[in-house]
């Protein structure tokens, strides 16, 4: 099930709010995560990406749930802002 069906499921439970994107498009843009045949998160363009995630999540209010492929991690940029928790989950059977 992709992120966006998800969240639109928990969200239809009314376990959550509202749903809105994480990410600006022009951030995800500039960092063009699909390039290639592969996906690339890395780069200074996919920092500034992640930042702005982390960004519009601290907009969310006190809490807010995002649903993420296992590639992503928003460590760094969560330590940046210094005063919010990240808790980083995966499936049952999903590799780590």
């Amino acid at each position: 099930m992709s992120a966006q069906k998800t969240a639109e499921t928990i969200h239809r439970t009314g376990n959550l709010r509202e749903v809105v994107p994480a990410e600006k498009e022009a951030a995800f843009i500039a960092a063009d995560p699909l390039a290639g045949d592969m996906h690339v998160f890395e780069g200074p363009a996919n920092d500034a990406r992640e930042a702005t995630i982390v960004q519009r999540l601290l907009e969310g209010g006190p809490l807010s749930v995002i649903v993420l492929g296992a590639t992503h991690d928003l460590s760094d940029e969560v330590r940046a802002v210094g005063n919010c928790e990240y808790q980083r989950v995966f499936v049952a059977g999903f590799p780590e």
